[in-house]
């Protein structure tokens, strides 16, 4: 990736107006403060793609893309991000600069592709001539031809034995390290192989570059049972989903992307003809992710495992899907089930058949529900009702709204009228704080992080405020990275402009997209609110953050039990998190 100096990159933006380049290419006609036209990047009636000529940004609420002049002109012409600011520049006369330091970083990730690529192929000849990793695929029901298609691999027991391979044709231990292939030994005198004893699934960006690994034990008594890559210059976990390079062009037949859990799930049903499905690496579905999706789709069918975790994980990823509008369904597998199981133990046809019968959100967590409380009794519908409320809360439309009270209403033997009042309140709620049973999933942080963005934009004493209550690591995925950015140019500048922000994150086009989102909002706030609201915000983050470390910390002990061994500073760890999850 190339990297153009800061003051150029500004020079640029500021000699091309993002109304005149855009008009240039679509018709914009003047509404209030902003520019409306068809969006030029899917097919519409109704005009929802806005342009904003003070911040000079653009964005379209009916397919999400936005952006600054840059974004639109790499959308548009199909160039990447130092392509567009060459196209710009070269308009406007301007000589670029580039910083010091572009062409290591173009090397370093060529050098990351490459010793993934031959790491590859070191695991997919291992597996082949190792029969116990043959054996446990054949076992699983994996075919000949998914080993060959998924490049499936075997990581040998040894600790060294990727070390000794991968040296021996010139990559270097430091290279191997920072790929993530090798790990530092406690001692720090000797790198030693992050993966033994495991098949090798290789992760593929949208492009299908080898950019990371996935690892799955043989024995299902050793602890974890998956391992991933660590997040490298090339890989990040919220924003890659394994299988999109393969699956992209049957989403696209297809007009759907099926959601699966794991790589066994997908691969099963990969070879049932079940083409277009997906898998999250070791992680819930993430913002980012449904974002990546929706450049290729906006129908979801959702095929959790059908256990505990795997609903709640469900539920939680339903809410993230309504909120940007997605068309959501989910397949109710038998209790128990999983689709690689199911696959194999009813076939691929019988599969098909449950994700035509796919439930909608509402059905699904209404089954769940009665699972659980007496539809019947007072106290059943309360909690259902109130479950059922934020879900519908979720939805950006109000006309789906209407029609799943009524939906309601009817099933559970309830007033409409009764319904749309507690609605009113639940959405009431969600404006003036984070605290009302609608916005306490997962979907709540997002909004959380991204009201806490639109104030730091408002001007330094609100962004110092923020940056003194919550850290960028209080953040996750996209958006810790554009708050990380904006305190960065903030000791650089007195007042941030978006569009600069958005070009300083230069081919992070997700990143782009949820700056313009957030600030093209039709959402006002008091100055009297804004108080109260920065003060639920930073408590949902930090409630996160104390949640997600809370997580981690149990996995960590969890797997230290595996090991016969108990770990009192990990303990001591935990209490600590747990009494301040008490005070949030």
């Amino acid at each position: 990736m190339a990297y153009i100096s800061e003051r150029i990159l500004e020079e640029v933006r500021e000699a091309n107006d993002i109304v005149e380049v855009i008009s240039s290419h679509l018709p914009l006609k003047k509404s209030g403060k902003n520019y409306k036209s068809l969006c030029p990047f899917h097919s519409e009636k109704t005009a929802s793609f806005i342009v904003n000529p003070e911040r000079q940004i653009f964005h379209c609420f009916g397919c999400q893309t936005g952006g600054n002049v840059f974004t639109f002109v790499m959308k548009m012409e199909n160039l990447t991000f130092p392509e567009s600011v060459a196209f710009l520049a070269e308009k406007a006369g301007i000589k670029l600069e580039w910083e010091e330091g572009a062409e290591e970083k173009k090397n370093l990730r060529r050098q990351l592709l490459s010793v993934n690529n031959a790491a590859a192929t070191h695991f997919h000849h291992n597996l082949k001539r190792t029969k116990i990793a043959i054996d446990y695929l054949m076992r699983r029901g994996i075919t000949e031809s998914s080993i060959k298609r998924f490049k499936l691999g075997y990581a040998q027991k040894a600790h060294d034995a990727l070390k000794k391979e991968l040296k021996s044709q010139g990559f270097s231990e430091e290279i191997l390290f920072k790929s993530g292939l090798l790990r530092l030994s406690e001692e720090k005198d000797f790198y030693y192989d992050y993966f033994r004893d495991r098949i090798i699934f290789p992760i593929q960006n949208t492009a299908g570059e080898c950019i990371a690994f996935g690892g799955r034990v043989l024995d299902e008594s050793v602890m974890p049972k998956y391992l991933n890559s660590p997040e490298s210059l090339l890989y990040h976990k919220s924003r890659v989903l394994y299988g999109l390079s393969l699956a992209k062009e049957a989403i696209g037949k297809e007009k759907k992307a099926i959601i699966v859990e794991g790589y066994l799930d997908l691969i099963q049903a990969s070879q049932g003809g079940i083409e277009n499905v997906v898998a999250p690496l070791g992680t819930a579905l993430t913002s980012e992710h449904i974002r990546l999706l929706k450049r290729y789709t906006e129908n979801i069918v959702l095929s959790p495992d059908s256990d505990e975790a795997g609903h709640i994980s469900a539920c939680r990823v339903l809410e993230l899907l309504l909120e940007e509008g997605l068309r959501t369904k989910v397949v109710a597998l038998p209790q128990g089930d999983d689709p690689d199981r199911y696959i194999t133990e009813k076939g691929a046809e019988h599969f098909k058949a449950m994700i035509d019968k796919a439930l909608d959100p509402f059905e699904y967590k209404l089954r769940l529900l009665s699972l659980k409380v007496d539809a019947a009794s007072i106290e059943g519908k309360l909690i259902i009702a109130e479950e059922l409320l934020a879900l519908v809360a979720k939805l950006p439309n109000t006309i789906e709204r209407s029609e799943y009270l009524k939906r309601l209403a009817k099933r559970m033997n309830l007033e409409e009228e009764d319904l749309k009042s507690e609605l009113k309140k639940i959405l009431a709620g969600k404006t003036l704080s984070l605290k009302s049973s609608a916005v306490e999933g997962k979907g709540s942080l997002v909004r959380a992080q991204e009201i806490l963005i639109r104030f730091s934009l408002d001007g330094r004493k609100d962004l110092e405020k923020i940056a003194g209550l919550v850290s960028p690591a209080g953040f996750t995925g996209v958006h810790q990275k554009i708050f990380d950015k904006i305190l960065w140019l903030s000791k650089k500048i007195e007042k941030i402009a978006p569009s600069d922000l958005i070009s300083s994150l230069g081919d992070d086009l997700t990143a782009g997209e949820v700056i313009s989102s957030i600030l093209l909002e039709k959402e006002k706030f008091s100055p009297g609110m804004k108080e109260k609201v920065i003060e639920d915000c930073v408590k949902r983050v930090r409630k996160e953050r104390i949640e997600k470390r809370l997580r981690s910390l149990k996995d960590l002990i969890k797997e230290a039990e595996g090991r016969g061994e108990l770990d009192v500073r990990l303990l001591a760890e935990y209490q600590h998190f747990s009494k301040l999850k008490t005070k949030e």
